[in-house]
């Protein structure tokens, strides 16, 4: 794109190439993201308390209801855009730019009200341990707080993907994630901040990420080539928008509601399970942040090949992407499970014997999933791509119902061992659903790109 520098044109040279120089500053801006993530775990750990960690982590489930409807609306924005640009056509890139900008703005208001009022009650709803929520609503009530950047900041990052630029993303994701990092320290450690410290330092990176980087993409909309004059809201591309970002939305507030029932039931085996829980979700994380940029670079890959109807290229590029992520899970995957131990001892320290065993255990099963997260995420990724969000909903929500309905009834029955084996339940349920789909029906469907309008 002439607009912007590091944009890489998807539409192309050799696909895998193309894919994984988009795939690495990805990559990179999650690991980041992710590192901040474990010093907020290790700060409040082992400055705060065992029960701390816990608390921070059992708010997850929660806080994805409002990631959810972020998510949902930065892919809506992001698969339209995308194909604006596969196809040339950049003032309707540039309009569909501005509208979903709007939108964002106008749902992270309505988001901050509501997930302010249903903080208690959701924190009642999933059984949280009493020795546990009063810090864990301290950190909520200052997350949801910064919910209006946090949207806007996903959203601005999903538009510079969509036109081929991860490396802008990641710049500024690279500076919020530092900028965490020391401020965790200094509320935590120096001003004796607990919980609410953590939330407060999240909230003031992410502002300072979306101011910078709005600033940014400013000036490269403006630049967008034969896009002068462009409307700034049109109501036919925010019907486009809402036509991905819901079944998106959806699928996310599944997965959430899925997420809540599931930290329901392992808070019902106390702080400590909790804590070691936690600690495993946020070690294992590292292992699939390959696999699920992978999946979204398969969205933006086939969203430009889409505009560009270049079918031939989308199949090459997906074959690809599905190789290479296997490839990954599968060595994540051993590593993961050879050195669960020393990875729990270190985010942990010397913590009570249950939370350390509890960590490997979890560590270890979720390790051996990996590749059918690989799968899941990458025909995921291609399907929202060609804008068969329907499936991709279907396919979650069939995934996380069966979980929810196997996990009510085996959890209480079998202990905490049963968790995994839901989770992998639900995996196998979702990525075969999405691969089925794929190839025996939107493959087919492609042959006829040429006929349809972008």
């Amino acid at each position: 794109m002439k607009a912007n520098k590091k944009a890489i044109d998807l539409t192309q040279g050799t696909p895998i190439k193309q894919i994984l120089l988009f795939t690495l500053p990805l990559f990179l801006g999650e690991l980041f993201q992710q590192l901040y993530n474990v010093v907020d775990t290790l700060v409040v750990g082992r400055f705060v308390s065992s029960k701390a960690l816990g608390a921070v982590g059992s708010t997850f489930p929660i806080i994805f209801i409002a990631i959810s409807v972020s998510t949902g609306l930065s892919i809506g924005c992001s698969v339209i855009t995308s194909r604006y640009v596969g196809a040339n056509q950049y003032k309707k890139a540039r309009t569909s730019i501005n509208t979903a900008l709007m939108i964002a703005f106008v749902a992270s208001i309505i988001m901050t009200v509501v997930m302010e009022l249903l903080t208690l009650p959701l924190l009642r709803w999933v059984r949280t341990p009493a020795d546990t929520f009063d810090m864990a609503h301290s950190y909520l009530v200052w997350y949801f707080a910064g919910t209006v950047p946090t949207f806007m900041y996903a959203s601005i990052a999903s538009i510079f993907r969509a036109i081929g630029d991860s490396k802008t993303p990641f710049y500024y994701l690279l500076l919020s994630s530092v900028t965490n990092i020391v401020l965790d320290l200094v509320f935590v450690i120096y001003f004796n901040m607990g919980c609410a410290g953590v939330a407060i330092a999240t909230v003031i990176a992410q502002t300072l990420s979306m101011i910078l980087s709005g600033i940014h993409l400013i000036k490269i909309v403006r630049a967008l080539p034969k896009s002068a004059g462009a409307p700034l809201y049109d109501a036919k591309i925010a019907a486009v928008i809402f036509k991905s970002a819901i079944p998106s939305m959806l699928q996310h507030t599944v997965l959430a509601v899925s997420f809540i029932v599931f930290q329901m039931l392992v808070n019902g085996f106390g702080s400590l399970t909790v804590s070691g829980y936690t600690a495993a979700t946020k070690i294992e994380y590292f292992a699939y942040i390959p696999l699920m940029n992978l999946g979204n670079a398969a969205a933006t890959y086939t969203a430009q090949n889409y505009g560009a109807k270049k079918v031939d290229r989308i199949k090459k590029g997906v074959s690809n992407i599905f190789a290479t992520s296997l490839i990954i899970s599968l060595v994540g995957g051993v590593i993961i499970y050879i050195f669960a131990q020393p990875l729990i001892g270190f985010l942990i320290g010397n913590a009570e014997k249950e939370i350390f065993d509890t960590g490997i255990f979890q560590l270890q099963k979720l390790a051996i999933l990996l590749p059918l997260s690989a799968i899941m995420y990458s025909a995921e990724g291609t399907l929202r791509g060609i804008d068969d969000m329907n499936c991709v909903f279907a396919a979650t929500t069939t995934g996380m119902i069966i979980r929810t309905i196997i996990a009510l009834w085996a959890i209480p029955k079998f202990g905490f061992t049963a968790v995994w084996v839901c989770m992998g339940i639900s995996t196998f349920i979702e990525g075969g659903m999405d691969c089925i789909r794929y190839c025996f029906h939107s493959k087919k469907q492609l042959e006829h790109l040429s006929e349809k309008e972008i």
